[in-house]
């Protein structure tokens, strides 16, 4: 955003209510990688208006299925004939490849983020992924 002149602070709001999250944990790594601290709504708002949260993997999926239908019915011929928003996905820095279970477990596990059973028991991982209550 600053480097598109936006001066707005970003507002992150999560749903409220999830039973498999932790406020905490959620807050104190937003704080750590530099970001705003997230708020949590329920999806009723106090004017009785239900608000959709934003799914960005819904999103991705949307455009490719978009992407892939268009392939099929002949109408790309270039990248140049991709919706825009589908273009501007691939611009985001992440780490190409599959992940599998084992792979995701193992990267969690590196980054320290406790498992759902563990913020359920009360227990939190270490940065060595072993669990401490």
């Amino acid at each position: 955003m600053k480097a598109n002149q936006y001066d707005e602070t970003v507002e992150h709001i999560f749903e409220n209510g999830d039973t498999d999250f932790n406020h905490a944990t959620l807050t104190k790594r937003f704080q750590c990688d530099g970001f705003s601290i997230p708020t949590f709504k329920s999806k009723k708002n106090v004017k009785g208006i239900w608000l959709t949260p934003f799914q960005a993997a819904d999103f991705a999926a949307w455009e490719f299925l978009k992407a892939i239908n268009r392939a099929e019915a002949g109408l790309v011929k270039s990248l140049g004939d991709l919706r825009k928003s589908l273009l501007n996905l691939s611009t985001i820095p992440a780490a190409d490849g599959t992940y599998g279970k084992e792979e995701l477990i193992r990267m969690c596990k590196r980054i320290g983020l406790p498992t759902r059973s563990e913020i359920r028991d009360g227990q939190q991982s270490n940065t060595k992924g072993n669990a401490t209550p």
